[in-house]
């Protein structure tokens, strides 16, 4: 036994004292706990047992004796003591057990109760680095709680020793030390109050004073500063299990969100054209975040509510079945009334997550064309359109609300019916048979209480349930929207040379209007090709299919003697790049805009190739020069600064084909020149397609294709097709008269 009379102690540093007049005796053969907040005076109580510190006041005694009067190692070695921290010597496992004293059996056994044996056994002989650096945090410390075993002192010291293993060993390793310890006086500083409920006696330490003593029970019921600390601990407990399914959500909703992206990437572009943006972005973004708050909210929340129903249910049963069965009477009109509930609140909220999709897409239009609203003064206008679809949307929400206002009132009138009749039935069949105690009525009654308490929650969560049903139901409609991209080809990794044949093609958007019509026509390799034609003759339809963005009908199209089709999809669209009029540019720098086409080229290796195409100034100009930061849309620079860019991003991808949508349509001449000459650079020995509304673009081309409604009526040079063709001799005319009236309307 260790006894403590009038202990004090105060750290030369210090004015005040660490340990105040501490009384206390430990009984032999019992199982002690020291708790208490940071700076109670734990540790530094320890340390005085173990002779590391004198005393200022008081002493200690050992059975009986004071310690003062024994020798100091000889005293030390009735402990063995166990660190927070694991402290290993850079020494064998052997030596580090048992200080150089070998015993094979001994340390086994050691290690048998400290969990070690089997991975020290593979290393027994070896250095475990300086401090233990080879071994694991779990495994340093079961080597501590060995070297303890190994001594088997009378008395056994240890801070929170089981801190750093995982749960499956601290659990074995707290059965052996229980072993251990049996007729062992121990005592332990306990951070986890979890860990000392079963000791003998838990002392209650603060401010450097012992404040309470008792068992976990005992100190729970009557003493507040223990109640709050434990109750304290359930609240980290709680909080950890709250962060532990957070954690679990947002990796579902992370994984989820990814997949909705990918899938979109791999959607037709002929889904995009039918369906708005702004609906996808409510399906990507407000729908699975609604997702996110159902599994991070409310999931677990509900399971453990219906798991609760269950139990509570059977310990109703267990208790009285009678009065089970009269409580749940108004079980069937609750069903009905939440079926009906249900039903029509999950019509009101598919049309408010559509409603949504709705708003989204109208204001993300208007944003990106407020230009022109304000342009034609149309803001009054526009305004009275979103002020109908928001109406529409509060309509439905104050829908939503009513059907609420009604339900609680009937689950609240229900509950209270259930209640009645258990009373009622209570007070008549008591009042005549008197077999029902007091105990077994209060206890159903709470059971009762119990029941209801999460039907309330589930009631009172059901919105938001049915709106995570709704938007789970939107976006793995969404994931299973098949993208219509068949990619059943195999050849890639070639190198294309850029022949180009189509051969009696038929193409429509829509079913029965046909866009091309048995159209025929040959690229060779290297050639370029000017297709003009009025508007809407098929001319964009041509290169829309060649990229395979829309399936065509009928015919066949190849690229060096081989059926686009048995090409994979990606590999074909690597080797073709394109230029639009309207130029899209991404938020970031401009080499990041550049790069996305060839994710493997460097910065040098884009100024290198900006240098040969005698562009590398333009970019010098530009505030940042390569690293300027373009904003959204590209919107902080001109159109034909854009369309530079736009044109370097498909040089550098080096590709094979090269397709030109009007992509000198929307740009002054002095920008045309330079961009003209920098395409002549480009296309040298390259096929490419060039759509053009300018003669200086169009007489370029080694071949011409004039389109008419579908139809080809016209192939061939410049010079051949202006004395043959009529359809081209008009378009001619045409492109003439319009750049005379230009030049009048111009002309200083």
């Amino acid at each position: 036994s260790i006894e403590l009379k009038g202990l004090s102690y105060q750290y030369e540093s210090s004015d005040s004292f660490a340990l105040r007049n501490i009384n206390f005796k430990f009984e032999k053969g019992k199982k002690y706990a020291l708790v208490g907040q940071s700076g109670a005076g734990k540790s530094t109580l320890l340390d005085l047992i173990l002779g590391f510190s004198s005393p200022s006041h008081g002493s200690i005694y050992i059975d009986g004796s004071s310690i003062d009067e024994l020798a100091l190692e000889s005293y030390r070695a009735l402990f063995g003591l166990v660190t927070q921290e694991a402290i290993l010597f850079n020494d064998t496992i052997e030596n580090n057990l048992s200080f150089g004293i070998t015993d094979k059996a001994k340390s086994d056994r050691a290690l048998t109760i400290g969990n070690a044996l089997e991975f020290a056994q593979k290393i027994y002989q070896q250095p475990i680095g300086e401090r233990g650096g080879k071994l694991s945090g779990g495994e340093k410390q079961r080597l501590t709680i060995s070297r303890v075993a190994y001594r088997n002192p009378e008395i056994v010291l240890m801070d929170e020793a089981t801190s750093a293993l995982d749960s499956q060993n601290e659990s074995e390793v707290q059965a052996a030390l229980d072993e251990l310890l049996k007729n062992k006086t121990s005592i332990i500083i306990a951070h986890r109050l979890s860990t000392v409920k079963n000791s003998d006696c838990i002392v209650l330490m603060d401010k450097g004073e012992i404040k309470n003593f008792g068992t976990h029970d005992q100190l729970y019921a009557s003493d507040d500063l223990y109640r709050k600390m434990v109750d304290l601990q359930k609240s980290c407990l709680r909080y950890v299990f709250v962060y532990a399914t957070s954690f679990f959500s947002q990796n579902i909703v992370n994984n989820l969100r990814k997949k909705v992206f990918s899938h979109l990437m791999r959607l037709h572009v002929q889904y995009y054209d039918e369906t708005p943006v702004g609906r996808l972005t409510t399906r990507t973004i407000n729908d699975v975040e609604t997702i996110n708050e159902v599994y991070s909210d409310n999931f677990f929340t509900i399971v453990s509510d219906i798991l609760t129903i269950i139990f509570v249910l059977g310990f109703m049963l267990y208790t009285d079945v009678t009065l089970t069965l009269i409580s749940l009477v108004t079980l069937p009109f609750l069903y009905i009334a939440t079926y009906i509930f249900k039903e029509k609140v999950k019509v009101v909220n598919e049309k408010l997550r559509d409603k949504i999709g709705e708003l989204n897409a109208f204001v993300q239009e208007h944003l990106m064309g407020f230009k022109i609203v304000k342009a034609f003064a149309a803001e009054e206008k526009e305004e009275n359109k979103f002020k109908q679809i928001n109406n529409g949307f509060t309509a439905l929400n104050i829908k939503s609300i009513w059907y609420y206002s009604w339900f609680f009132p009937v689950l609240e009138t229900l509950i209270a019916i259930s209640i009645g009749l258990v009373v009622s039935y209570v007070a008549v069949h008591s009042f005549e048979t008197k077999d029902l105690s007091a105990g077994v009525i209060t206890s159903f009654l709470l059971y009762l209480n119990l029941l209801f308490r999460p039907m309330r929650f589930i009631a009172d969560k059901f919105n938001s349930i049915q709106m995570g049903f709704v938007a789970s139901k939107r976006v793995f409609e969404l994931l299973d929207t098949p993208s219509l991209e068949e990619n059943t080809g195999k050849l890639k990794d070639l190198k294309l040379n850029g022949d180009i044949s189509f051969e009696k093609v038929e193409f429509s958007y829509v079913k029965d209007v046909e866009i091309l019509k048995k159209i025929s026509f040959h690229i060779e390799a290297g050639q370029s090709l000017a297709i003009v034609g009025a508007t809407g003759s098929g001319k964009t339809s041509i290169i829309n299919i060649l990229n395979r963005f829309y399936p065509f009908q009928s015919g066949t199209i190849s690229i060096d003697k081989r059926n686009i089709l048995d090409y994979d999809l990606d590999f074909l669209r690597s080797q073709i790049a394109m230029v639009l009029q309207d130029v899209y540019l991404f938020s970031g720098s401009i080499i990041d805009n550049i790069i996305i086409e060839n994710s493997s080229a460097t910065k040098e290796d884009i100024i290198d190739m900006a240098k040969q195409l005698e562009i590398h100034e333009f970019f010098m100009k530009l505030p940042g020069n390569y690293d300027f930061e373009i904003k959204e849309r590209g919107n902080s620079l001109s159109h034909g600064q854009k369309q530079i860019i736009s044109l370097f991003r498909a040089i550098a991808k080096k590709p094979s084909i090269l397709i030109l949508d009007e992509a000198t349509s929307s740009i002054d001449s002095n920008t045309e020149y330079y961009i003209q000459k920098l395409i002549a650079q480009s296309i040298k020995n390259k096929t490419s397609i060039v759509i053009a509304h300018r003669l200086s673009t169009i007489m370029q081309a080694d071949k011409i294709l004039v389109l008419d409604q579908g139809v080809i009526v016209g192939e061939g040079t410049h010079d051949s097709l202006l004395k043959t063709n009529s359809h081209y001799q008009k378009y001619f005319e045409t492109i003439e008269t319009q750049n005379e009236v230009s030049k009048r309307c111009f002309k200083p």
